[in-house]
């Protein structure tokens, strides 16, 4: 074959973080789903949820824990907010996880923030991303609860 070999993408894995809002009680079944399919192509990112765990790798919110990069008026007043959260009102959780990602994460030029009754092909993420600047102020996405949202 003649054709030349295709460009390397420009926004690889190694740049896209991922983050996945789990809970306990979706640790066994929702959680495991993700871990053992599509988060095998995921290089950056983490799953994020209520409680340690032996077998799902969950991250603790950086912001929360002591040394961190939040002062403890502040680690105590977003504390409250999350625990406050419950599962279907988890806007806080998002936005801790997002802030989080971008902590641990600041050589990537994408966030991908779902929780774990979303499915995701990382591979497929590349060529959407191609047109687009990581520089610019973008928010692709569906509301979270309510009508038509997760």
């Amino acid at each position: 074959s003649n054709q030349a070999p295709s460009p390397p993408p420009r926004y690889p894995l190694s740049r896209i973080a991922f983050g996945v809002l789990t809970t306990e009680s979706c640790y066994r079944n929702r959680a495991a789903a993700v871990k053992d399919t599509w988060w095998r192509d995921v290089q950056r990112g983490g799953f994020y949820g209520d409680a340690p765990d032996e077998e799902l790798p969950i991250t603790p919110y950086m912001l929360l824990e002591e040394g961190g990069p939040a002062d403890e008026w502040h680690r105590e007043v977003l504390r409250e907010h999350v625990e406050r959260a419950d599962y279907l009102s988890s806007m806080p959780k998002f936005m801790l996880m997002l802030f989080d990602l971008h902590y641990r994460c600041p050589e990537c030029d994408w966030f991908f923030v779902g929780g774990d009754d979303n499915f995701v092909a990382p591979g497929h993420l590349q060529p959407l991303l191609e047109s687009l600047n990581s520089s610019d102020r973008i928010m692709a996405g569906g509301p979270l609860g309510g009508p038509g949202g997760g």
